[in-house]
């Protein structure tokens, strides 16, 4: 054995001895010294075996191999696509668990990885079930051995197979490797690595992308002699050149050669942008990351057809800025394409750089609107010329003309209804379009720049053959803010689509999702009538699930579902939160209902206003609250639950809160509900004396205290204030006898059981606790103001601990039951909880 491989006789025992698959890895990383190499989110990389790890995968089990298997071809297919890497594809794919290990040929799959109607999207982690079918049943796959680290004699012949796959003369030996394509869209780091590997040996005052140009070609570079390579630059220029011959070899059984002539000629006309790029493509909050640009044509091709400029479609992009859309467009289709945007700097720009489109400076919302869309000033202006390029005009009026609109509009939106200028953004979204937009009485949406270039996009291409592909906020399928939108012109079909997260885009810190989705404008469908699922992918452009986006009517959301009443029963001091009165707020809120108990906090009705969720004991300061009643308690608190239980994360930021499909809960459903918006931590009620507010003092009494009197009496209390105001006490408070009345689940009664004993650690260590700072003076204080004071202290931490983990698991017997009575749609799919 060699001297790299001694010490390993131990391997098999301390394998058994590891507790997870990143402790597997490591070992084996270590016992064979091997860096670790783990990019593109492979186990582990060399040039001669990828290895994929698993903790204890049963590789005995077919379909269990075949699943690893599945996932290492996931990274070859990257590979041999030149996504980001220019390596070599390994040979050798090697599985590794603590048991046990196989190895299998990269090349026996290459079938496989050709096949382009699988779903290559997926993350490698969780491969599509069709390819790891297709693996089960390949004569490889069921026709390996799996090697037994528990028996010796096998372990040796590992070691031995180990060793020979770890040499150059495997590679030479197998007479067939799978091989990286070169095209127009994976040319560049077939270049990067040709060049910085030969640049030196080709100067002689011809770019070297021209010698590049002519090895890729078949037949464009021959061998000669031992060290030498003849270039076929043009039909009559042919120059010879002396080159390391080891790894020229080696390029090519990285790379395969070229033999499509178009291919090669859109590669000449791409490389010379090389020259060109400037940093501002890839970079910038408001341009498309490139990635999920290639992404997005993709999608369009699977919509319209491969090569659709030759089925008689154009290409339109009003807002193309630096041009990151059109960057994965072929070359054959930019004659048929026109780019347009509003900055000088940038059309002169991607007149450089895509030269064969028609590329223009175009105000979509000022330029030519007037002309076309407003009759009666048009009929006075018609002899005024159009801003547009003339072969636009022609393609436009051409009605066999087909179109795809591609598009990443601007978002910036007035902050003012009115139509003045100088107001906030109104200098953004003031254009001829909103004009126009608010004569027809679009309401809020005609102040958004997104859906003045839709309204346009829809009176220039509404009634022809038209698709139209676009990155966007999703909020214009769901936000109560765009149903006038909606419900007059978006009502387009769906096709396809995906979502990711915004912050993709480089500067953008927020966390929702950011859409492309393609629609069909010549099929008119209400969205509400449409099922609208989409891919999800992650920042890596990985498909990780699928999401459906309800679109719905803003009389079904959650807030409509409430019945608010009318605030006549008199005054209370607003307060903003807990703790903070909000007397010289200018937006006073301050009145109640005649039978008030809190008062909701409901700002919103989607996840992105989800900490905008609270209750108080007297009146919201602000918008966006209502009464709580004994007449709506049961709805209100429900209302907290669904708004508050399920986590708000980047892709459901703007998924609606809605009314339910039904009132017949179960039995429980409501006291969990109840229980669960009473002990959540937005649940601020408080009991405070003698508050001063418009020249009389007031009492707060808190109505979501829990516990009937008769049981609170039990309790040793170790405050004289405290106990004399139990002592005076008469009444129960309202959450207390709803709660005496009502049967509670099991989930539900664990947390009252903790929350009693929270309960009388506190008044028994009173004394004790800072009273004063949190205005402790009734016997009806707040779970807030409980929970705040002994937490200061140090006091009854084991139980509050009890109380955390309770209340987390009474959420959780909630959660399904919030989405099987429809209070949340937009289901989602993740195929990493998928189950074999």
């Amino acid at each position: 054995m060699s001297k790299s491989l001694k010490g390993i006789a131990g391997f098999p025992h301390r394998l058994l001895s590891t507790r997870t698959e990143e402790e597997v890895k490591s070992e084996f990383s270590k016992t064979f010294k091997i860096k670790l190499d783990t990019s593109m989110g492979m186990d582990l990389y060399t040039d001669y075996i990828l290895f994929e790890f698993k903790y204890d995968s049963g590789y005995e089990n077919i379909r269990k191999r075949a699943r690893v298997i599945a996932q290492l071809l996931y990274y070859v297919k990257r590979l041999q696509d030149g996504k980001d890497d220019y390596r070599i594809i390994p040979p050798i794919l090697c599985g590794v668990d603590k048991n046990g290990a196989f190895f299998v040929s990269t090349a026996a799959y290459g079938k496989i990885c050709e096949n382009n109607s699988y779903d290559w999207e997926r993350a490698p982690s969780t491969p599509a079930p069709e390819i790891i079918d297709a693996v089960s049943r390949h004569k490889e796959t069921q026709g390996l051995h799996v090697y037994d680290f528990s028996v010796p004699e096998d372990f040796q012949n590992f070691i031995q197979r180990y060793r020979d796959a770890n040499t150059w003369q495997i590679r030479l030996d197998l007479e067939e490797l799978l091989k990286k394509s070169i095209n127009e869209n994976t040319f560049h780091a077939a270049f990067e690595l040709w060049n910085k590997m030969f640049e030196e040996y080709v100067r002689n005052g011809t770019k070297p992308s021209e010698y590049f140009l002519a090895d890729i070609r078949e037949g464009g570079a021959h061998p000669v002699g031992e060290n030498q390579v003849i270039f076929e630059i043009t039909s009559q220029l042919a120059r010879k050149k002396h080159m390391p011959m080891s790894d020229y070899h080696y390029y090519w059984s990285v790379y395969q050669k070229c033999n499509d002539s178009r291919a090669v000629a859109a590669i000449r006309q791409k490389m010379d942008r090389l020259t060109k790029e400037d940093k501002r493509r890839f970079t910038g909050e408001f341009y498309t990351p490139i990635e999920f640009a290639k992404k997005a044509i993709d999608y369009l091709n699977r919509t319209v057809g491969e090569k659709w400029w030759d089925k008689g479609y154009r290409l339109w992009d009003m807002a193309a800025g630096t041009g990151n859309l059109e960057y994965y467009l072929p070359e054959e289709a930019l004659p048929y394409c026109y780019i347009s945007t509003l900055l000088p700097d940038d059309v002169n720009y991607l007149g450089e750089i895509f030269p064969r489109a028609t590329v223009f400076e175009y105000d979509y919302l000022n330029d030519d609107v007037s002309l076309f869309f407003d009759k009666p000033l048009a009929m006075l202006t018609r002899n005024i010329p159009a801003k547009m390029p003339r072969n636009l005009q022609d393609d436009l009026e051409n009605e066999a003309i087909k179109w795809i609109i591609f598009i990443n509009p601007p978002f910036a939106t007035s902050n003012d209804g009115s139509l003045r200028r100088g107001v906030n953004k109104d200098s953004v979204s003031f254009t001829e379009v909103r004009r126009l937009m608010t004569k027809e009485k679009l309401g809020e949406t005609s102040r958004e720049l997104f859906s003045q270039f839709l309204w346009r996009i829809n009176r220039e291409f509404g009634e022809r053959q038209a698709f139209l592909g676009m990155f966007s906020k999703i909020k214009y399928i769901n936000a109560h803010n765009d149903q006038k939108m909606r419900e007059r012109f978006f009502d387009y079909c769906f096709k396809r689509g995906f979502v990711f997260p915004a912050k993709a885009f480089h500067g953008t810190k927020g966390q929702f999702p950011v859409g492309f989705l393609v629609w069909d404008l010549s099929d008119r469908i209400p969205l509400t009538e449409q099922t609208i699922e989409v891919a999800i992918f992650d920042e890596d452009v990985d498909k990780i699930g699928q999401k459906t986006i309800p679109s719905i009517d803003r009389t079904n959301s959650l807030n409509s579902w409430v019945p608010r009443y009318r605030n006549t029963g008199g005054i209370l001091p607003p307060f903003s939160s807990a703790f903070n009165t909000a007397f010289g707020h200018k937006d006073i809120r301050d009145r109640v209902t005649t039978d008030f108990l809190a008062s909701c906090v409901s700002q919103g009705n989607d996840f992105q206003h989800q900490k905008y969720s609270a209750l108080l004991s007297a009146p919201y300061a602000s918008a966006g609250a209502f009464s709580v009643t004994p007449a709506n308690f049961e709805r209100a608190m429900i209302l907290l639950a669904v708004r508050l239980i399920e986590k708000a994360t980047w892709l459901n930021d703007r998924d609606q809160f809605l009314e339910p499909g039904t009132d017949d809960f179960d039995d429980y459903f409501i006291s969990d509900c109840v229980v669960w918006a009473l002990f959540s931590r937005p649940n601020e009620t408080v009991s405070f004396n003698d508050i001063e507010y418009g020249g009389k003092v007031y009492q707060i009494q808190n109505n979501m205290y829990p516990f009937l009197l008769s049981e609170v009496h039990k309790w040793k209390c170790s405050l004289s204030t405290v106990q004399n105001s139990l002592v005076a006490a008469n009444s129960d408070r309202f959450a207390a006898k709803w709660l005496s009345a009502h049967r509670l689940s099991r989930e539900a009664q664990a947390v009252i059981t903790v929350a009693k004993e929270i309960y009388k650690g506190f008044y028994a260590n009173l004394g004790n606790l800072r009273h004063p700072k949190y205005r402790i003076t009734s016997w009806d204080a707040g779970f807030c103001q409980i929970r705040r004071s002994l937490e200061e202290a140090g006091i009854a931490l084991d139980n509050i601990s009890k109380m955390h983990e309770a209340h987390k698991s009474l959420g959780k017997a909630i959660l399904p039951r919030i989405y099987e009575y429809g209070f949340l749609s937009g289901k989602q799919v993740f195929y990493a909880d998928e189950v074999e």
